[in-house]
């Protein structure tokens, strides 16, 4: 997987209204839908303090959290992702939004907004397994994909050379709450999902409905 290499002379001026957009977007979703609770991000929560015994307490909770949140996960994976109008209500009802979720939300607002997002995502690979792309294994991390909606990616970027995607591409997540070019979100993920660059790569798609 290639390391995103953007020319430091290009000014990152023409993108901020973009990011502004963005900015705006994440902060709507958020607070028409305050204490939203994600499995995905509770779980890594807990594998940020694996090792140290003084937050057993602390995963205890957040275990007890994602046990409480399962039965909106198993609601969305039923009935799907696909916004119908009603997904607000269905995420408030539920207490749970994970990052499909979200991308949707991110995609309709955007499109409301005169733009043209594309909903994306990741899969970290295992290395050794890369020709299968089979996802890394569980026992070494427990989150291993995400959604997100990017921004003014070139037409024809190889989605796997993020060299590609152009220096004008901004992604759009209201689940992490950023709204960044593309080189410092996917930097941001990387960091999140504690990426091992000698032993994974991440593979990325579109997503379609």
């Amino acid at each position: 997987m290639n390391q995103v290499n953007f020319n430091s002379n290009i000014s990152f001026q023409s993108i901020k209204p973009t990011i502004r957009v963005g900015e705006d977007v994440v902060r709507s979703i958020r607070n028409d839908l305050p204490g939203l609770k994600s499995c995905t991000m509770i779980v890594m929560k807990m594998e940020q303090h694996e090792n140290n015994i003084k937050y057993d307490h602390i995963r205890l909770k957040l275990y007890n959290l994602i046990r409480k949140k399962l039965s909106g996960i198993k609601y969305f994976r039923n009935y799907g992702y696909i916004p119908d109008g009603r997904l607000k209500e269905r995420a408030m009802r539920l207490g749970n939004a994970e990052c499909e979720v979200h991308s949707d939300l991110v995609n309709d607002e955007l499109i409301k907004r005169g733009k043209n997002p594309k909903k994306l995502q990741f899969e970290i690979i295992d290395n050794e397994l890369a020709d299968k792309l089979e996802k890394r294994p569980f026992h070494r991390r427990s989150c291993n994909d995400h959604s997100f909606v990017v921004l003014d990616i070139k037409e024809n970027a190889d989605l796997n050379d993020l060299e590609t995607w152009g220096n004008n591409a901004v992604i759009v997540d209201s689940l992490v709450g950023i709204a960044e070019s593309a080189f410092d979100a996917i930097q941001r993920y990387k960091m999140i999902f504690r990426f091992e660059p000698e032993k994974e790569q991440m593979f990325f798609t579109k997503v379609i409905n």
